[in-house]
């Protein structure tokens, strides 16, 4: 059998490839080019300045993650005061789409939000000692739509501070959980097995379907963590685990997964 060979032409050189070689070369551009895109999307809508009350600055991550897998989870070192988490992500088309953020300790989740886009709501609980506690459905503008990118944004207002699935172990520390199916966002903590009292506070759901967002939870010195959705402050979640617990951190849900950044 005659190997079929491809005439390649780079920088004025010519090669030739076969075609498990020409196979192998298409599958590298493609990622490049994807990981471009997608670079591209998060300087769009990261770099984008928000009209509002916007997140404080930050200068310097300490852990990044770009283009993971779908769920992902982050070993953190705790989540106290001036720790930040940011989450970029794009919702997808999808009809029942809702995705998490949670911050766990073990099986624990210290702090569940997530957004429901069929319903607009973002759902807020705790998941501790095996069971979800009371669930928040904040009344709040929904700010998520189907296939548009978000960068959420998580800030610990204290030492003693956790969310976003924010992990320790088992224990989930801090559970965002924008519910898009819902509306709503469900915060909540996990521990000992059990989800605790669940949040649901009343405030405008964020979240769309097929829309970008960038996350971000914020520690602060005041036993809370301040939520912001794409800069824009979200909620104020009162501290019920010490943040300084948390040793990592879990993205999950019907959602792309851009990048996770940790201060």
């Amino acid at each position: 059998m005659k190997r079929r060979l491809f005439l390649i032409r780079f920088r004025r050189r010519h090669f030739l490839l076969s075609e498990t070689g020409k196979k192998k070369l298409s599958a590298v551009i493609f990622t490049v080019v994807r990981m471009y895109r997608a670079y591209e999307e998060y300087l769009e809508y990261v770099e984008r300045p928000a009209p509002g009350p916007t997140a404080p600055p930050v200068s310097k991550f300490s852990n990044e993650v770009f283009n993971p897998t779908n769920p992902v989870e982050l070993p953190i070192s705790g989540f106290g005061n001036g720790h930040r988490l940011r989450v970029v992500l794009k919702t997808l088309d999808k009809r029942n789409e809702q995705f998490s953020v949670n911050l766990k300790n073990g099986n624990d989740i210290l702090l569940h939000f997530n957004p429901r886009l069929k319903d607009n709501v973002i759902v807020f609980n705790s998941f501790s000692n095996g069971e979800w506690q009371h669930e928040e459905r904040p009344s709040i503008v929904f700010p998520f739509e189907r296939k548009k990118i978000y960068t959420i944004e998580f800030v610990a207002t204290t030492d003693s501070s956790a969310l976003v699935n924010l992990k320790d172990g088992d224990d989930i520390l801090l559970h965002f959980n924008p519910r898009l199916k819902d509306e709503v966002i469900v915060f909540n903590v996990f521990t000992d097995g059990e989800w605790q009292h669940e949040e649901r506070p009343s405030i405008v759901f964020p979240f769309q379907k097929d829309q970008i967002y960038t996350i971000e939870l914020v520690a602060t010195t005041d036993n809370s963590a301040l939520i912001y959705v794409n800069g824009r402050f979200l909620y104020e979640f009162r501290q019920r685990e010490s943040g300084q617990r948390a040793s990592s951190v879990e993205v999950d849900g019907d959602v792309f997964i851009h990048s996770v950044h940790v201060t």
